[in-house]
């Protein structure tokens, strides 16, 4: 190498040097075979996250060599962190005299090899470059020290290993100022962990150990006084270790348990005054019975798998999600009215219920409608007949989740969705709603939802009065979804909802877009105008929209006009766009990088018949055949 391109080397080191001096997170990107970390490059370092290397080495402070004073060796050992390596072969120069009058250390193989005195570990950086003239260039350097420990990087708050089982001296290395150690990632399959990992970390305040194989926890967990986040879901876990809640009950507020072997929890628990959400998901050997005393002074609980009779003693609870646990109503003596009837107790302190999930049938319980202090409710993926009108009772609702919530064989298909009933709720932020065959109409009234800023009405037809009244009385909406809802045409008032971010038009009728769709939805960054077939041009100052960031839009081979160049360049800068079917206009479009996809925009679980005619099933046939014919071409369909 020449003495430019040596001292080049050392001209971009300093830089390095200098740019590291504001890192605050490092990321090592597996796969590495072994990696070393210069403190000395990034002293500032609080977040540490080493991917699935092999091994970890960690430079100490460098060995003073020779005389002088604080001040050279300051200088040489910044030279040590910033002097190129030798070649393959390990040779340097030797002898050199540096610009402080220092020794230059003998070259060596990557820093990893013994030193000249023969000490085991150590790997002395060389100076050498190519020519005699390069070796008076060169500084002079210091032998280092390295080794398996994290102690140097003083800074360090957080740490991540994606491979924890050769890393875990590391994580005791760190001292006690480790705020974070996250040891859940994939490839860990931690057995045990052993006990001096956790005995030198009492600031530790997340831990996270979920997704492993543990079946014991160290007693030194009990001694961590400031956690205060706890995750060891997804383990084997038979029991706490003893003292469980009173050594942690000064901070911790987070704890999940969720899909372990518990069938009782310490006789301390409920010294665990401060938790405010607890996991016991899947947890079907728990004695509900037994633990019932110390679940009573919390205030949120998630994910229980039965709600057992003692429940009703939790009356300070304000947050329940019983997503994924299957009520079924075939077991004896369990159906959704006895299984929930325990809610009563929770009329005035109950905020937030999840329902998601559970297979519910027929209709819901009661119980559901005097929860009136109820600000969310989810009840997404179940197979209920119809919704009570009762539901508007619960005035405070801000957000109510129907997501494919009916059964699609209900029997009350023209009053399964008490629309009257739900515009009451005036509250409300977020409304979704999924319909199913024959499903009656959006009855008009949505105007006075007129703090909705979320809403989702799939497979419900929409008469034009309607769809009027939704654009003039919402004008809070950022996120609008109308699937399958048989529009026709858009209303000029549709430009009104300038805070619209989301817009979802896929599935219907629409032949044009309003005048100003573009400039006047200009906050637009998601618009999704597939299967539309009567849409065969865009407006022109759909151009305005600078912020699209994704876009979906059906052509048809003749029947799609042929964009300008004005509407080629701004599909051109669309990141992610998507438009599907095939047209004629390939070779005016491919200057601009913009093709065709034979992809099919996705549909909603239930297909309202009543939006299919005659000529929609053709259509629906012709279609699903050609759909089968791109597949078999392969991607290259455009």
């Amino acid at each position: 190498m020449s003495a430019a391109a040596a001292a080049m080397r050392c001209v971009c080191r300093a830089w390095c040097a200098l740019l590291g001096e504001g890192v605050r997170r490092l990321l090592v990107p597996p796969p590495q075979a072994s990696v070393t970390l210069w403190p000395s490059h990034f002293p500032h370092v609080t977040h540490l996250a080493l991917g699935g290397c092999d091994d970890v080495i960690v430079v100490l402070q460098p060995e003073s060599a020779g005389s002088g004073d604080d001040r050279s060796r300051r200088r040489s050992s910044r030279v040590a962190a910033l002097a190129p390596a030798t070649g393959a072969g390990g040779s340097g120069a030797s002898g050199s005299k540096g610009p402080d009058g220092s020794a230059a250390a003998e070259g060596g193989n990557g820093g990893r090899g013994a030193s000249a005195a023969g000490k085991a570990g150590a790997g002395p950086q060389s100076a050498g470059a190519a020519g005699a003239g390069a070796a008076a260039a060169v500084p002079a350097l210091l032998s280092v020290r390295t080794g398996r420990t994290l102690a140097p990087l003083s800074c360090l708050r957080n740490l991540q290993v994606s491979d924890s089982t050769p890393h875990l001296d590391l994580a005791a290395s760190a001292g006690a100022r480790l705020e974070e150690l996250d040891l859940s990632l994939q490839g860990c399959q931690l057995g045990t962990l052993p006990a001096e990992v956790l005995a030198g970390l009492p600031l530790l305040r997340l831990l996270d150990l979920s997704a492993n194989h543990l079946a014991v926890l160290p007693p030194s967990l009990t001694s961590m006084k400031q956690l205060e986040y706890l995750d060891l879901q997804g383990n084997r876990l038979v029991a706490l270790p003893a003292g469980f809640g009173s050594g942690l009950h000064q901070r911790l507020a987070d704890l999940d348990l969720s899909q372990n072997d518990l069938r009782s929890l310490p006789a301390d628990f409920s010294r665990l005054t401060g938790l405010s959400y607890l996991g016991l998901a899947n947890m079907t050997d728990l004695d509900w019975e037994s633990v019932a005393r110390h679940l009573a002074p919390l205030t949120r609980l998630i994910a229980l798998t039965v709600l057992p009779a003692c429940f009703s003693q939790l009356t300070a609870l304000s947050y329940l999600s019983l997503n994924c646990n299957f009520i079924n109503e075939a077991d004896a003596g369990v159906n959704a009215a006895v299984a929930l009837a325990p809610l009563a107790s929770l009329s005035g302190s109950l905020a937030v219920l999840r329902l998601s999930y559970l297979d519910l049938h027929g209709d819901l319980p009661p119980v559901l409608w005097g929860l009136t202090a109820l600000r969310e409710l989810a009840l997404e993926q179940n197979f209920i007949e119809a919704l009570s009108p009762q539901v508007s009772c619960l005035t405070n609702l801000q957000v109510l989740n129907l997501a494919d919530v009916f059964n699609p064989d209900t029997q009350h298909r023209r009053t399964a969705m008490p629309w009257r009933a739900v515009y009451h709720l005036t509250k409300l932020r977020e409304l979704k709603v999924t319909g199913f065959d024959n499903a009656a109409p959006v009855s008009d009234g949505i105007g006075s939802l007129y703090q909705l800023e979320v809403l989702m009405l799939n497979s419900f037809r929409l008469p034009p009065a309607v769809l009027e009244e939704l654009a003039s009385g919402c004008g809070r909406l950022c996120c609008l979804e109308l699937r399958l809802g048989g529009i026709k045409t858009l209303p000029p008032s549709l430009t009104r909802l300038e805070r619209l971010t989301e817009l979802d038009l896929i599935h219907n009728s629409i032949a044009t877009l309003p005048p100003g769709f573009g400039s006047s939805l200009s906050r637009l960054t998601d618009l999704a105008l597939a299967d539309n077939p009567p849409l065969t041009a865009l407006t022109p100052d759909i151009t305005a929209l600078t912020r699209l960031t994704r876009f979906t839009w059906s052509v048809q081979n003749r029947a799609t006009r042929k964009p300008s160049a004005e509407v080629l360049t701004w599909l051109a800068g669309v990141p992610n766009r998507q438009l599907i079917g095939a047209w004629d206009h390939s070779a005016a479009a491919a200057p601009y990088g913009v093709k065709t996809t034979c992809a099919r925009a996705p549909r909603p679980r239930h297909l309202p018949s009543s939006l299919l005619n005659t000529e929609d099933c053709l259509l629906a046939v012709s279609l699903f055949i050609i759909s089968l014919l791109s597949d078999a071409m392969g991607p290259d369909c455009h």
